[in-house]
């Protein structure tokens, strides 16, 4: 299930909302259009970890899609997050049923909007039955999905998660075996577990996604084909140069591009990364309100004409 939508700069798209934390459809089409217009990007994928997937209800869930679908207009892949609605309170865990059910119906919505494939999050939202181990409960949950929805599924282990949710080797070479598997984003800079799940793919028809941009370079080297991190929403051409370069064998000129981005990230910390990319979207003629979901209201002018500057000449050498 090799897809070329899947190697490369895959999106995880920031989530544009209103000042008093409603979606804004305009403005979420008008950021599409400028991820579209960067021209190196695969993918996009909304209702992500950085696009405040746990901040959602069910029907937003809906609509973010539909929008996100309507306005890529089949020129770029959308392969958004459709798992279950969880808000990551312990107290608050659905029902398995509940849970699965919700990630089958949205799921199958995407597929029926034209989405080229779904991520799955791991389901730390879901409590083992009685007498069941964590691997099992795993498992069942994309088993089902995987039984009710004829699309492309990517895993999404995030960072963070819980420990005894973690998907090991031993895990991943029974869950490869179900049909609609496609690939997996895994979101770590250890590089030794990285690759004790690269092995367990290795030469299969699977997609290891690079979920830490900061070691893109890396993880190719061990059989990534992609990479979704934040900066893929701000600087995807640098991300993407690291990507042709190290296809072309060109490794010393990946290893620059992957520098560049590290000092990019370095110098981001602190910020709303979305903030800053929606003011920067909006300086350059995108209709992009300044808001996030549960996200910072401003950012210091010194600060983000700092990080502009940075991002600017990053970029400069890689314009189309």
């Amino acid at each position: 299930m090799s897809k070329d939508f899947l190697k490369g700069v895959i999106t995880p798209m920031f989530t544009p909302c209103n000042e008093d934390d409603s979606l804004d459809e305009t403005g979420i089409r008008a950021y599409v259009d400028f991820l579209k217009d960067k021209k190196v990007i695969k993918a996009i994928f909304p209702r992500c970890g950085v696009g405040k997937m746990y901040a959602f209800s069910f029907e937003e869930i809906k609509t973010i899609t539909e929008i996100v679908i309507d306005q890529a207009g089949g020129e770029l892949a959308v392969i958004p997050g459709t798992a279950g609605v969880y808000d990551q309170n312990p107290e608050h865990k659905p029902s398995s049923q509940a849970y699965t059910e919700q990630t089958i119906e949205l799921s199958n919505y995407a597929r029926e909007r034209g989405a080229e494939g779904v991520v799955l999050v791991v389901p730390s939202a879901l409590k083992p039955k009685s007498e069941e181990k964590v691997e099992e409960t795993i498992f069942n949950y994309y088993r089902e999905v995987s039984a009710n929805c004829n699309l492309p599924i990517i895993i999404y282990q995030p960072p963070g998660l819980e420990k005894e949710y973690s998907i090991t080797p031993e895990l991943l070479k029974e869950l490869i075996k179900l049909k609609n598997i496609a690939g997996m984003k895994y979101s770590t800079t250890n590089l030794e577990s990285f690759g004790r799940i690269a092995e367990v793919v290795r030469d299969k028809d699977f997609n290891l996604i690079a979920g830490a941009e900061t070691v893109f370079l890396s993880a190719l080297s061990l059989g990534a084909v992609g990479v979704i991190g934040g900066g893929c929403n701000f600087c995807p051409e640098v991300l993407n140069s690291i990507y042709e370069n190290f296809k072309a064998g060109k490794i010393k000129e990946a290893q620059i591009a992957q520098d560049r981005d590290n000092r990019l990230l370095s110098m981001c910390e602190g910020i709303d990364s979305a903030l800053f990319t929606f003011i920067y979207a909006k300086r350059l003629g995108y209709e992009v309100k300044p808001y996030s979901r549960r996200g910072d209201k401003s950012i210091p002018e010194d600060r983000y004409k700092e990080i502009e500057e940075a991002l600017e000449k990053a970029i400069a050498p890689y314009r189309q």
